[in-house]
């Protein structure tokens, strides 16, 4: 195994995959379990959970006087169904998967009887998977494509791929929560746009902050760049029939435990070596311009961004070459111009106006320089 450690981040870095690590389901329908700040589950639907010794039967107390988006009372056939909409033969759900050793769904009074065919722990766990929503039913089916839940804002439109708008649910159980009115969202797929967005004031909040622009948007007074820790997870499943991991010379000790079914199984512990590397955050190449602190701060102050060095590099000669040729016009001009005049003082008027002329064309060369390099950082 090798861990890269980068130092302008202070962090170990592992190249696992390009897709986002993380999402954020703050506008989300009910489920029955979630995750606080700290990780740790906490009750939603379900305000509280047990199971039998062997872990086999689970059973989760429904929150009472909960309210769905359309105004009807959430009941422990509710979540049923939901549960089972994911469960059915002919289902493509991504939880499916997760609820694949269950058996049987019940109720039981104001409880739900979930019962497994083998036991696992972590059944409340699989159950907090955001694709769980809990819905309204009718005669034991749910209508998936309702967008009615119980979660903290009811879904008012959505154009797929393009936005959603959403408002508070007024009668949302929670206190504390659902602290606006309404909410547009946007799909902005490239960063560029996004953060551009961002910039303009044109959205408020935008999610996976291109690490390239951070620290441009950290230096922005009126922006506030916010890093919080998730609860997800990578492992490192290790297959024995490969190398390393076929050579038990690591291996320091062997024991044998007992897995929920009664079995035994053996657990071999010992110490695989780690090379750890010091190098550069390759998601970091380019965020700062290699360019004087001068240069790199005009053209962000003109550009509103970063921008790249060549194009600054540019728009410095452009504005070089347009500065010495209005300015040798100046220069060349009023010279004349003065020079004509003590020749000729009869003359004068028309030197004069000879003289404006080329004073104006060479402020014109000058401007259409500026626009120029104005376009050439901007764009």
């Amino acid at each position: 195994m090798k861990i890269n450690y980068y130092p302008d981040t202070d962090s170990l870095y592992i190249d696992l995959s390009s897709k986002p690590s993380a999402d954020s389901r703050e506008v989300s329908d009910g489920i029955v379990l979630d995750y606080d700040a700290d990780g740790d589950l906490v009750g939603e639907v379900a305000e509280s959970w047990e199971a039998t010794p062997d872990a086999k039967t689970w059973i989760f107390n429904i929150r009472r006087s909960i309210e769905f988006h359309d105004g009807s009372t959430l009941t422990p056939d509710d979540v049923v169904a939901s549960i089972n909409y994911h469960r059915a033969k002919d289902s493509k759900s991504a939880a499916k998967p997760l609820l694949a050793q269950v058996t049987d769904i019940k109720t039981q009074g104001n409880a739900l009887v979930i019962n497994l065919v083998a036991g696992n722990a972590d059944l409340p766990t699989l159950i907090a998977d955001y694709h769980l929503p809990i819905m309204p039913s009718k005669n034991g089916k749910v209508d998936a494509a309702s967008g009615i839940g119980c979660g903290p804002y009811a879904l008012q439109s959505w154009d797929p791929g393009i936005r959603a708008i959403v408002t508070r649910h007024r009668n949302y159980w929670k206190a504390g929560a659902a602290h606006f009115d309404r909410i547009k969202m946007f799909a902005i797929i490239d960063q560029t746009a996004r953060t551009s967005a961002l910039v303009a004031g044109q959205v408020d909040l935008i999610g996976r902050a291109d690490l390239k622009t951070l620290a441009f948007l950290k230096r922005d007074p009126t922006l506030s760049v916010i890093s919080v820790s998730g609860n997800q997870h990578y492992t490192f499943p290790m297959l024995t029939n490969v190398a390393p991991f076929d050579d038990n010379s690591p291996v320091a000790s062997v024991t044998k435990i007992k897995d929920s079914a009664g079995g035994e199984r053996t657990v071999k512990i010992g110490r695989i070596p780690v090379d750890i590397t010091v190098a550069r955050n390759p998601l970091l190449k380019g965020t700062e311009p290699n360019l004087p602190d001068a240069l790199r701060k005009v053209s962000e102050s003109i550009a509103g961004k970063p921008v790249e060095a060549t194009r600054v590099y540019i728009a410095l000669v452009v504005f070089i070459i347009t500065t010495a040729i209005s300015g040798s016009l100046l220069y060349g001009g009023i010279r004349s111009a003065i020079i004509s005049i003590g020749r000729n003082p009869l003359s004068k008027k028309s030197i004069i106006r000879g003289m404006l002329q080329v004073v104006i064309s060479g402020l014109i060369i000058f401007i259409l320089g500026i626009f120029g390099v104005y376009l050439l950082l901007k764009l």
